[in-house]
């Protein structure tokens, strides 16, 4: 091919091309799987950041192009490919803050690894604020009550643990201990839209040392079972941890177009396992809030809302209560990633 045009694609590609959209957008229910004209029809649909292609190009390249175009941006499709939600499964974590006089966690979260890209430390978690301060009480006061504790000391009153994925019918096991980077006035810092003293909901860990706990694995019903703590590492690094999510852009979703997937340990009754729900389109977003009506519950929050890519865009903040069925007036909202600062302590 002459230089700055496209060779033809062979075969081979073209078929990828296809077995790409057969997999990014399968329904289990027939009646809900889009044609090839209707996938053409949203891909044209899609404001094209690439070149013009030429005429004589085939359906499938032409298809293709704006499939990288637009999976590049946000993706309106969800996200599908095996291997990048593998990657976020093993990226999502349950945080439990534990109080070592009690034995008992004190509140459960979720957060998400990240990958901060070379020469940035390996081990930071982005999660929610209103896991660690009581965030509907006067002056939003922390739940681990000394504002000034060490989390590095070995006698510190509370212990951030941090659980990690193993398969998806099996709960998370303690492996790590974290420290709460974000200070408290950050976690405590609200904006006045959409409500009056709106929380930003954005709180940075930092994985510290290993840590073995018994029980191993949360097993719930909710916080009333009691743990010991084995043994904990003092900090230490390289630790062996899962792959980081890189993260995403958020100025990019379309309302009506782009499509986040949750994912969490949500555990309203006590779940123990990882919950994924559904792909779900934002319906709206305001003052640094994605809504959309994936189904948050409690202890998901400070999981990610996640692009097509597996990039993260949102920190799942809160939503109002879910139900079966669910309220059509139902919304969750997640705090975007842009709406971090210097002072939340996470480095890129």
């Amino acid at each position: 091919a002459a230089h700055g045009e496209r060779p033809p694609l062979t075969d081979e590609q073209a078929s990828a091309v296809l077995a790409q959209f057969a997999q990014r957008c399968w329904q289990k229910d027939l009646e809900l799987r889009p044609t090839f004209d209707q996938l053409e029809r949203e891909f044209l649909a899609i404001p094209d950041p690439l070149a013009p292609v030429p005429a004589s190009q085939s359906h499938v390249v032409r298809l293709e192009q704006r499939v990288d175009a637009h999976g590049h941006a946000v993706g309106s499709l969800g996200l599908h490919n095996p291997i990048l939600v593998d990657k976020v499964k093993r990226a999502t974590v349950r945080i439990g803050l534990y109080q070592t006089a009690t034995k008992k966690l004190v509140d459960l979260g979720s957060g998400t690894l990240i990958d901060a890209g070379p020469g940035n430390p390996v081990g930071q978690v982005l999660s929610a604020a209103h896991v660690f301060i009581e965030a509907t009480k006067a002056g939003m006061p922390p739940k681990y009550l000394d504002p000034a504790i060490d989390w590095n000391l070995p006698a510190a009153p509370f212990i951030i643990l941090v659980g990690l994925y193993q398969a998806d019918d099996k709960s998370s096991n303690w492996a790590f201990w974290a420290e709460l980077v974000t200070p408290l006035n950050v976690l405590q810092q609200t904006k006045v839209k959409p409500w009056a003293k709106t929380l930003v909901d954005l709180a940075v860990l930092q994985i510290r040392g290993e840590i073995e706990m018994s029980p191993a694995v949360y097993t719930g019903p909710t916080l009333t079972e009691s743990f010991t703590v084995v043994k904990r590492s003092a900090a230490a690094s390289p630790l062996s941890l899962p792959e980081g999510i890189q993260l995403g852009n958020p100025s990019l979703v379309q309302t009506g177009i782009s499509t986040v997937t949750v994912f969490g340990w949500f555990a309203p009754a006590g779940e123990t396992t990882l919950y994924v729900p559904q792909h779900q389109k934002i319906i709206s977003t305001a003052d640094g809030l994605l809504i959309s009506q994936a189904l948050l519950h409690s202890a998901g929050s400070g999981g990610g809302m996640f692009d097509s890519q597996g990039r993260l865009l949102a920190v799942n903040s809160r939503s109002s209560n879910p139900a079966i069925p669910m309220p059509t007036d139902y919304k969750s909202y997640g705090r975007v990633i842009s709406d971090l600062h210097s002072g939340h302590g996470l480095q890129t």
